[in-house]
């Protein structure tokens, strides 16, 4: 839901800045084509012989026209040589004839007390600043004007002046002349000078920009070309009100003493539902800037939400959490049930074993050149079998082989199997390879066992009684299977080692003569047949204080066991045993069976 919100967010913002930047063109182009006329108007006067009212009033009665229909949004275009107002066009309506100006005519730019608002201060700042100057938008239009362009929000309009400087002779001034519009009327003038026009001084020469030559290059102010744009036209050829419902708008525009250039203040002057901020902010407005002659124009939108990052409604973002919560219920549930496979594989396999299945390997087989087996089974587990039930049958063995499972883990013995009531384990194929180091941890596991399952009671009577066999070689290992895949050990090893549980006695721990040479800690059993291998010399893995009854011997007897500590077994024994208990040497049967 966040992602889609950002996503969405950021999404809105760019169609946002697409839409207002689309808008922000077409404001400035349709601007600046309306004040265009301005400077063909000041190329006339400027440029040529000095020009005399009347042939400056002839250019005006001809191009006017052409002038108003550079943009639809021209309301009219007006003279004002020496600042007073003397050809309007269209021409301002008064009864039944046409006048060249304002009521009374001949109209004061610079006349502080006029009846019609003053432009005073804005005709000065464009005098100075000799250059365009855009004054508005304001309710300037008066009720004699006719408003040609489509006033919708009223006859609010743009008023832009430049003034115009012409050049001047030493001869009479030839500006002296009235004005008489074409249509008629009565002439207006002579203007000669201009009211307070001294107050505006030349920052080159600091002479009244009024007087001749006051620019310092030969010329002096001759007038004021003024186009009046209508503001709701232009905000429609602009395009403004493509912004539908979906956003708010407001225009601001820098405060008429700017060049639009500096940071000035900027004004709010018109908006679709109140003024907003002049920059973007984080609730989501986005804004625009555009630059004409000498004004600078802030468009801001915002959306009517208020914000470009969309709300998520109340169902969605319940939806949201009952979806999060059931998948990580799902997670959880899934990551619990691959621990639960994972400690069920690694209990059958090798972690090595697991990872080369993993891995891909479709034949898992090692060869170990030397690994020590144990196998045990319960005395007379078949004829208790008979005389208990199938579930304390299995309970029994449950309880059982859960404590030798732990017992075999204790001591770094990986179980293989359990086949009915036996119970296979090995050291070796995991961990420690040294032969010394894997028969004291077989031999420790074994007594354990036995210890173990002698504290366990029988369903019917009694303690329980096992068998253990021990053997030591080499061996193959692998993985037999697909569907229930099964690492198994292979070869004479095993098979030995099934021997000498099968010949052990109960509560004994029966080891081949190979395992005794690793490890002496060994009573002698005599030599007895073996199924398979013929007569074999064999001994009883014993703890300290343990005997030998004599019906348990069932071959000769051989001298006990001595060695001498400087022997290849009992030096590698003993490094094992210094690195586990503390520098201790073996040098008897007595010190083995203190480490059992």
């Amino acid at each position: 839901m966040m992602r889609y919100t950002n996503s969405e967010a950021i999404a809105r913002q760019v169609r946002a800045q697409t839409l207002l930047s689309s808008v922000a063109v077409s404001f400035g182009a349709v601007l600046r084509g309306a004040l265009n006329p301005s400077l063909a108007a000041a190329t006339f006067v400027e440029s040529g012989p000095p020009p005399t009212h009347e042939a400056v009033q002839r250019w005006f009665t001809r191009a006017a026209p052409a002038l108003v229909m550079a943009s639809p949004a021209i309301n009219d275009v007006q003279l004002a040589p020496y600042g007073r107002v003397a050809a309007i066009y269209p021409p301002v309506s008064s009864g039944g004839g046409s006048v060249g100006g304002d009521v009374g005519g001949g109209h004061d730019l610079f006349n502080a007390s006029s009846v019609i608002a003053n432009r005073r201060q804005a005709v000065v700042l464009a005098l100075t600043d000799r250059k365009i100057h855009i004054e508005g938008p304001k309710k300037i239009l008066s009720p004699l004007t006719k408003c040609t362009a489509f006033c919708k929000y009223g006859q609010s309009a743009l008023l832009s002046r430049i003034p115009l400087f012409a050049s001047t002779t030493a001869a009479a001034d030839p500006w002296s002349l009235g004005y008489r519009w074409p249509r008629g009327g009565s002439p207006l003038g002579p203007f000669t000078t201009v009211t307070g026009c001294d107050v505006v001084r030349s920052a080159a020469t600091g002479a009244s920009l009024c007087d001749t030559n006051a620019t310092g290059d030969g010329r002096r102010f001759w007038g004021f070309f003024t186009i009046i744009v209508v503001w709701s036209q232009l905000l429609e050829l602009a395009g403004i009100e493509h912004l539908g419902a979906e956003y708010k708008w407001s225009i601001a525009r820098s405060v008429e003493t700017s060049d639009g250039m500096d940071a000035l203040p900027l004004v709010v002057v018109s908006s679709s539902d109140g003024s907003l901020p002049t920059s973007a902010y984080d609730a989501g407005a986005v804004s625009s800037v555009v630059r004409a002659y000498s004004s600078a124009w802030v468009i801001t939108i915002e959306p009517r939400t208020g914000s470009l990052t969309p709300v998520p409604e109340n169902g969605a973002v319940a939806a949201v959490v009952v979806i999060a919560a059931l998948i990580t219920a799902l997670i959880v549930f899934i990551a619990l049930q691959q621990q639960l496979n994972d400690s069920l594989l690694y209990s059958m396999l090798p972690r090595r074993v697991v990872s080369m299945l993993r891995a891909g390997d479709e034949h898992v087989a090692e060869h170990f050149e030397h690994v020590t087996l144990l196998f045990t089974d319960i005395v007379r587990f078949t004829d208790l079998v008979g005389t208990i039930t199938p579930h304390e049958t299995m309970a029994m063995l449950n309880d059982l082989f859960k404590d030798f499972d732990e017992i075999a883990q204790r001591h770094g013995v990986t179980k293989l199997e359990t086949v009915g009531d036996a119970f296979v384990a090995v050291a070796g194929i995991s961990g420690e390879r040294d032969p010394c180091a894997q028969a004291l941890q077989i031999a420790r596991c074994a007594l354990d066992m036995v210890e173990c399952a002698g504290r366990h009671e029988l369903p019917n009577s009694g303690n329980m009684l096992i068998r253990v066999g021990l053997h030591c070689g080499p061996a193959v290992g692998g993985v037999v299977g697909r569907t229930l895949p099964h690492y198994s050990i292979f070869g004479d090893t095993i098979n030995t080692t099934a021997r000498m549980e099968s010949n052990s006695l109960p509560g004994r721990t029966h080891v081949s003569d190979k395992f005794a040479a690793a490890f002496a800690a060994a009573e002698p059993r005599g030599a007895i047949a073996v199924k398979g291998k013929g007569v074999m010399e064999t001994h009883f893995l014993l703890r300290r204080g343990d005997a030998i009854s004599p019906d348990e011997l069932l071959g000769p007897s051989s001298p006990p066991r001595t060695f001498d500590s400087s022997s290849s077994k009992n030096s590698s024994f003993n490094s094992l045993k210094n690195a586990i208990v503390g520098p201790v040497t073996v040098t008897s049967d007595d010190d083995w069976y203190g480490m059992l």
